[in-house]
């Protein structure tokens, strides 16, 4: 009987636990902390986090088999490369490193290289860290991915073509032809001997002609050049050449040659002076977009207010994103109005 005194005595106390803590459940409050905005918010982001980390992993996987399946046709085995960059093993890590050496090399300022990747990774990595810190992992992921893009974009639109090297270099090239024909009467000696004190890549490309004048006709060749460049101060100089045949042909051609050169250095010559007139309006747009830059980063690290509104809020996110934003198109339009690209 005692036992069956205690077994009743635990189960009653039990039970007046259980009535309590039903007692406390308020099924209101139930639905509205589990319906708040807020709540729903993170969630949402929780989910697509979710979804962009599972796309992520797909895409490294199937990156990878295509990547094996592409050695293994090719016959070839992994070789690791002693001080290689771990991070160049990602595509637009190593198009951004790619598109550097290209534009640097060009602006004989390779030797910077290393200098402007690591700048460019270790300012893309504090913005990664920085979103993390406040809790905006969904921003902290995709935000870097868009900046690499958009450095690498920048970076290649400094890249000079081959079209605007020959728009900048085919003056010179028609005063060495014009002093070349002097000493031979053929197009393929002409250019052979011009190309001789060319820079690069004007020198290349008369060299090309050169040679292939000797298997085919000069015609077939120029007109593969204007085809190559599709440029009317291109397609005119090959117009000219052509004409070029007997002595009666041959003045008025040198003639023309040398008006197309004076013309086409006069076009050079107002395109950087259309750069130089801008300068002043880049300037202050770096100087405009660095103090808004700044004055953002300064609001984020010395005042209590600036955290909470831009990563606690989702107008202050807005705000922060869109402001950012802006500041990378005026770096962007900066670009475009220092450049002599036609537009």
């Amino acid at each position: 009987m005692d036992i069956i005194t205690q077994m009743s005595d635990k189960m009653s106390a039990f039970m007046d636990i259980f009535k309590g803590g039903a007692s406390s459940f308020n099924f209101q409050d139930f639905v509205a902390k589990y319906t708040a905005p807020h709540f729903l918010i993170e969630q949402v982001i929780n989910i697509l986090l979710l979804f962009i980390v599972y796309l992520g992993i797909k895409v490294i996987i199937s990156e990878y088999r295509t990547y094996k399946l592409m050695k293994k046709l090719q016959g070839k085995t992994k070789v690791k490369k002693n001080g290689e960059n771990r991070l160049l093993r990602f595509r637009i890590v190593r198009k951004l490193y790619d598109t550097l050496t290209f534009t640097l090399r060009q602006k004989n300022k390779l030797d910077k290289r290393d200098f402007y990747f690591n700048l460019i990774i270790g300012s893309v990595g504090l913005v990664f860290v920085m979103f993390v810190y406040f809790n905006q992992y969904l921003l902290g992921i995709t935000i870097p991915f868009f900046l690499l893009d958009y450095v690498t974009k920048v970076v290649k639109s400094l890249e000079t073509s081959d079209l605007e090297y020959m728009q900048r270099q085919l003056p010179r090239g028609i005063d060495n032809i014009l002093k070349a024909s002097t000493k031979y009467g053929d197009l393929k000696s002409i250019f052979y001997e011009a190309s001789r004190s060319l820079p690069y890549p004007i020198k290349d490309e008369f060299e090309s002609i050169a040679r292939r004048m000797n298997s085919r006709s000069s015609k077939d060749v120029l007109m593969e050049v204007k085809e190559k460049y599709d440029d009317i101060w291109i397609n005119s100089f090959v117009f000219i050449l052509i004409g070029f045949g007997d002595n009666a042909g041959k003045d008025l051609a040198l003639d023309n040659l040398k008006r197309l050169g004076e013309m086409l250095q006069e076009e050079n010559n107002l395109k950087m002076e259309s750069v130089s007139e801008k300068r002043l309006s880049v300037t202050t747009n770096y100087v405009l977009a660095g103090v808004a830059a700044m004055s953002g980063i300064l609001a984020i690290i010395f005042t209590d207010v600036g955290p909470k509104f831009y990563f606690s809020t989702p107008f202050g996110i807005i705000a922060f994103v869109v402001g950012y934003a802006l500041v990378l198109a005026t770096i962007q339009i900066n670009v475009r109005l220092s450049s002599t690209r036609n537009k």
